[in-house]
C-alpha cells in the first residue's frame, strides 16, 4: 500500500511542476507540432530514400568533423601561428608576476642576479 502512495505522491509532484511550467511548455509543444507537420508535408512518407540519404550525409559529415577536430583539440586552421604574446613577457621566478623588464620585481621585491 505504501508503494502506491509513493507513486501517487511522485505523480502529483510531477504534475505540479508541469503545471507550473505550462506557459512555457505549451508554446514550445505547439511550435514542435507545427514544424514536424511541415516536414511531414514537405518530405514524402511513403519513400524512405530521402531519410536514408540525410542519415548517411550526417554520418559522413560527423566523421569528417570528428577526424579534423577530435575532442578538445582545436582545428588546425584556428591555431595561432607565430610567437605567443605570453612568451615575450618576463615573469618573476619567485612570484610569477610580470616584471616589465625591471631588475627588481615590483610585487615581491625579488632581485635578479
Amino acid at each position: 500500500m505504501q508503494e502506491n502512495d509513493f507513486w501517487s505522491i511522485l505523480a502529483q509532484i510531477i504534475s505540479m511542476i508541469i503545471g507550473f511550467f505550462r506557459p512555457y511548455i505549451v508554446p514550445i509543444g505547439e511550435w514542435m507540432i507545427g514544424w514536424v507537420e511541415f516536414l511531414l508535408n514537405f518530405f514524402p512518407d511513403d519513400d524512405l530514400t530521402i531519410y536514408f540519404t540525410i542519415f548517411i550525409f550526417l554520418i559522413i559529415i560527423g566523421a569528417i568533423v570528428n577526424s579534423k577536430w577530435p575532442g578538445d583539440k582545436p582545428i588546425a586552421i584556428y591555431e595561432k601561428k607565430g610567437p605567443r604574446i605570453d612568451d615575450s613577457i618576463e615573469l618573476c621566478p619567485k612570484c610569477g608576476k610580470p616584471t616589465e623588464g625591471a631588475k627588481t620585481c615590483p610585487y615581491c621585491g625579488y632581485t635578479k642576479i
